[in-house]
This record gives structure tokens, C-alpha cells and sequence, in this order.
């Protein structure tokens, strides 16, 4: 056979995908009466390439271009062989020799343009993209590619536009419908995502990662046991998926699920001892069960895998300061800050912390700088409001827990404090009203009747403040001050049998109030019960502490003769 018999014949083999036999044939035609056969040593290099053999392409390739400086295809092929050996400048060096050779070279554009991506170099890799697509108009890879390159590039509009069109080429291609899925994720557009997440899957039921990510949207769209259930699914394709167990773990605790978070995120560990996240997430499920001592152990292993972890800072501090500990909070807040000086929720647990502590200047400084950093806490509004109530400046206060109700409608402790600023003020309606609120969203909040109570005390409306009394008395039977105080209703009344059973009640729970001693003996003075009311008048002198309220008290019994 002559040489071009087998470089023929090595050429069937090659489109075949026979390569053993086709390197045979090649090897034949070099060594052949034309040992200088160029197209010989190329297709043999092309040939070891389909193969995986990529230092025997890169050898030939040299060959070839060494007998025909201007064969564009070995340098395309040579091209191919360094991008996969990802040695990608080689690459693109190989990949502008074919261009400039044969400047219509629709593959080394498309090339080219991975080897830039690989190299994080999206503006040149669209560029050749784009160029391999000006050649080839109908080309799914160039439009697949380009898409993934500008979904890198964060242009994820663009992206889906190229997807869609590669999709319109190749309708049944799973991971076309993939990757526009994550585009339309990153722009938030979860249920588009999760349609192309569910075509993906159809096409191909073992496509683990759109199983992931369509866990993720439903993460993000906050519907936990959808997602478990994918996560679910890609850890029975892929048993070793941290991530997966790391987010399963997630929507378990979102869910409340706080064991089987724990066990999925000490699995993600076990598979990724370095997995700062999972620790932190298992922290988080921790701190739900109330046990802080190992949460702060997961955070500080956190920490210790990267000290810059700011999450895992706050998230320690916040630990700590439930345990409390509020030096060590104040320390771990303020690292959280110094790493991310935005970080709103660090600023307003230190604020929190420093509230604990009674150095109100301190944590109001931090509730505003929450404020500003992420307007919408409306805890930090709260707390800051009930400092200004604490300090007596109660319109500060009340406009700061208005902002807290604005945003969160149901804040039942909000409408409740400033209810209590308002009674303050003397702002009767307005106090009821909110402390009504208060009651409409947890109708079992005891203290909120007993307030609305003594506000009906105050306007002379005791049939209603006997009713709201009677319902703290109902949720809290041992409070001797609802007893005390309902009693001045029945008193305001003159209903004295209901007074004096009040009286004898608070006493009876709380021997040493001196007010219930003496408010009985003034119900006894009004009922002319003279003896019983001295007795009760002198039961009170015993218990007062002040001298001036004794002297009060003893003039009283002087008046009934005793």
C-alpha cells in the first residue's frame, strides 16, 4: 500500500473512532516513502487526542508543524490538546495561529473563547463567541457557551437570551434548560428557574445538580419540604454531596426540624471536616434547643476554619449573650463588625447586649446604626423605643415603636409598650386602643389586660376595669396586685363585700404588703367598721419602711380612736 493508501485508509478508521487502528495506519504512512506526510502526523495527533493521549496529539501536532509551518489544523488540534492539559495561554496561542492562518476558522473562535472563560476572561471569551456564532449561525455550543459566559460575567439577562436560543437549536438538551434555570435563579425569578430546573429533570432524571438547585429556589421561595425533598433526591445520586446534606440540613431547620438539621450537617462534616458553613448551621439548630454551649463550640470550630467568618463571630456573640456572658458577646459583636462594618444584625445584638447591661448611651448608638445599615429591623426600633420609655421621653419612645408596628404589623410587645407610653401621657384612647391591639394579636397576654384595666381605672370605667382584672386574675391566680387593684374598682363601686374579698386575697398571696392592709382598712373605715379597720391600719404601720407613711398611717388610727 502506498502512503496515501494508508493515510486514507487511517482517515476511515479516525471517523470511525477506530484510533488504535488509525494511529496504525498513520504511524505507516509516516514511516512510508514520504516520511514528511504532514497530514499524517496531524490526523495521528488528532487521532491520540479522541484518545485522551494528549502529550502523543501535542507531540505530533509539533511534527507536523515543524513540515508545514502553515497546516492551521494541527495548530487548532495542538490548540485542543494544551485546553485540555489546562494549559490555557498555550492554548489561545495555538487557537490565534489557526485565526490568523484561516481568519474563518469557525473552531478556534469557539475555542479560543473556552480557553478565555477558563481563564476568567469573559469580555474576550464573548468576543470569540460571538464571532464563532457570526460563522455558524445555527451553532448550539456557541450560543450554550456564550451564555455561560456571560452568566460568569454577571450578565445574566444576556445569558438567558442565549440559552433560550440554544434551546430553540437543541430543545431536548437537559443542560440548556439547566443553566437558564440558574440565570433566572440569579435574577430572583424562581418560578421561571424552577420550570426549566423541572424540563431538565424530565430529559434527564439523573441530572443531580438540577435537583440542587431546584432545592435551592424552593429554599429561597421558603417552601422547606419541597426542598428537602430534592435534596433528598440529589444525595441519592450523589451519596458524598456535602453541600447537598448542608442545605438539606438548612430547610430542616428552617422547618423547625433541629435534630434532623443536626444530622445532616454532621454528616456534610464528616464528608467536609472543613466546612465552616456547616458548622455554623449546626450552631444555628443548636442555639434553637436552647444548648449554647455546643452552638458556641460549632461557631468557634466556624472560626477556626476561617477566622474571617463574620457570621460565625455574630453568631457566637449572639450565644453568648444569651447565656449572658455579655464581655465575651461584646467581644465576638465587634469582631463581626470589624470584618463587615455593615453588618446590621452585629450592631444590633451588640446594641441588645449592651441594653442588658444598663449602658443605654451604647446600645442606642448601635439600634441606630442597625437602623441605618437595614431600615427594616423592627426589633432595633423596639428596643430602642423601650430605652427611650425606660428614660421618660415618651414621645421618642412612641415614634420608635411606631416605626417597629409599620413594619411589622403584628409586633404584639410593640402595641403593648406603647400603649403603656400613652397611659403614661394620659393619653387614655390612645393607650386602650393599643393595648386592645395588643390583646387581639395574643389574646393571652396578661399584662396587657391588667394595663387597658388600670387606664379604665383611671377614666372612672370600673365595670370595664373590673372585667380586664378579672382576666389577668384568670391567667395569673397568684398576682396579688390584680387582686389589690381590682378592688379599688369594687371600692370606687362601694361594692365592699367584692373589695374586701380582694383585699383578703392579696394578702393572703403577699402578707407583706402594707397597701393591701391598709387599702382593707379603708374599706372597713367606709363600712364603719371601725375595730376591724384600726386593726387593719396597724398591721400596715408594721410593714411601711418609710417613717412619713407611718406617721400617715398612725394619724389614721388616731382619727378612729384606737
Amino acid at each position: 500500500m502506498t502512503t496515501t493508501d494508508h493515510n486514507k485508509l487511517g482517515t476511515s478508521r479516525l471517523e470511525k473512532g477506530e484510533y488504535d487502528e488509525a494511529i496504525s495506519e498513520f504511524t505507516k504512512a509516516i514511516l512510508s516513502i514520504l516520511p514528511d506526510l504532514a497530514d499524517a502526523y496531524y490526523k495521528r495527533s488528532l487521532t491520540y487526542r479522541h484518545k485522551g493521549e494528549y502529550d502523543l496529539a501535542i507531540a505530533d501536532a509539533n511534527k507536523a508543524i515543524e513540515i508545514n509551518a502553515n497546516c492551521a489544523e494541527a495548530y487548532c488540534n495542538r490548540g485542543l490538546a494544551y485546553q485540555r492539559k489546562e494549559q490555557h495561554e498555550l492554548a489561545i496561542d495555538d487557537f490565534s495561529k489557526t485565526i490568523e492562518l484561516y481568519p474563518d476558522y469557525n473552531e478556534a473562535y469557539y475555542s479560543r473563547g473556552i480557553a478565555y472563560r477558563s481563564r476568567e476572561e469573559y469580555e474576550l471569551a464573548i468576543i470569540d463567541f460571538s464571532k464563532a456564532i457570526g460563522l455558524n449561525l445555527v451553532s448550539f455550543k456557541a450560543y450554550y457557551d456564550r451564555g455561560i459566559a456571560y452568566h460568569c460575567n454577571e450578565e445574566h439577562e444576556l445569558a438567558i437570551t442565549d440559552f433560550s436560543k440554544a434551546i430553540e437549536l437543541d430543545p431536548n438538551h437537559a443542560e440548556a434548560y439547566y443553566s437558564r434555570g440558574i440565570a433566572h435563579q440569579r435574577k430572583e425569578q424562581y418560578e421561571w428557574a424552577i420550570a426549566d430546573f423541572d424540563k431538565a429533570i424530565e430529559l434527564d432524571p439523573n441530572c443531580a445538580g438540577a435537583y440542587y438547585s431546584r432545592g435551592l429556589a424552593y429554599c429561597d421561595k421558603e417552601e422547606y419540604q419541597l426542598a428537602i425533598t430534592d435534596f433528598s433526591k440529589t444525595i441519592g445520586l450523589i451519596h458524598n454531596d456535602a453541600q447537598a446534606y448542608y442545605y438539606r440540613g438548612l430547610a430542616y431547620r428552617k422547618k423547625g426540624e433541629n435534630n434532623r438539621a443536626i444530622a445532616d450537617a454532621t454528616k456534610a462534616i464528616k464528608i467536609n471536616p472543613l466546612y465552616a458553613e456547616a458548622y455554623c448551621n449546626r450552631g444555628f439548630a443548636y442555639y434553637s434547643k436552647e444548648e449554647y454551649e455546643l452552638a458556641i463550640t460549632d461557631f468557634s470550630k466556624a472560626i477556626e476554619i476561617d477566622s474571617q467568618n463574620a457570621e460565625a463571630y455574630c453568631s457566637r456573640g449572639i450565644a453568648y449573650r444569651k447565656k449572658e456572658e455579655h464581655e465575651p458577646a461584646i467581644v465576638d459583636l465587634s469582631r463581626a463588625i470589624e470584618l463587615n462594618p455593615n453588618y446590621a444584625e452585629a450592631y444590633y445584638n451588640r446594641g441588645f447586649t449592651y441594653y442588658n447591661k444598663g449602658e443605654y448611651d451604647l446600645a442606642i448608638d448601635d439600634f441606630s446604626s442597625a437602623i441605618e445599615m437595614k431600615p427594616t429591623i423592627a426589633e432595633a426600633y423596639y428596643d430602642r423605643g423601650i430605652i427611650y420609655y425606660l428614660r421618660e421621653k415618651y414621645e421618642l419612645a412612641i415614634s420608635d415603636l411606631s416605626k417597629a408596628i409599620e413594619i411589622n404589623p403584628n409586633m404584639a410587645e410593640a402595641y403593648y409598650a406603647r400603649g403603656i407610653c400613652h397611659r403614661n401621657r394620659e393619653e387614655h384612647e390612645l393607650g386602650v386602643a393599643d393595648l386592645s391591639k395588643t390583646i387581639e394579636i395574643n389574646p393571652r397576654n396578661a399584662e396587657a389586660y391588667d394595663k387597658r384595666a388600670t387606664i379604665y381605672l383611671a377614666k372612672g370605667e370600673y365595670d370595664l376595669a373590673i372585667a380586664d382584672f378579672s382576666e389577668t386574675i384568670k391567667m395569673k391566680p397568684k398576682d396579688a396586685n390584680a387582686y389589690r387593684n381590682r378592688s379599688v374598682a369594687y371600692l370606687n363601686k362601694r361594692e365592699f363585700g367584692p373589695a374586701i374579698a380582694d383585699l383578703t386575697k392579696a394578702i393572703e398571696l403577699d402578707p407583706s404588703s402594707a397597701a393591701a392592709y391598709y387599702r382593707r382598712g379603708l374599706v372597713y373605715r367606709d363600712m364603719r367598721k371601725y375595730d376591724l379597720a384600726i386593726i387593719n391600719f396597724k398591721d400596715a404601720a408594721q410593714l411601711i419602711k418609710d417613717p412619713e407613711l407611718v406617721k400617715t398611717v398612725m394619724e389614721d388610727i388616731k382619727n378612729l380612736g384606737g
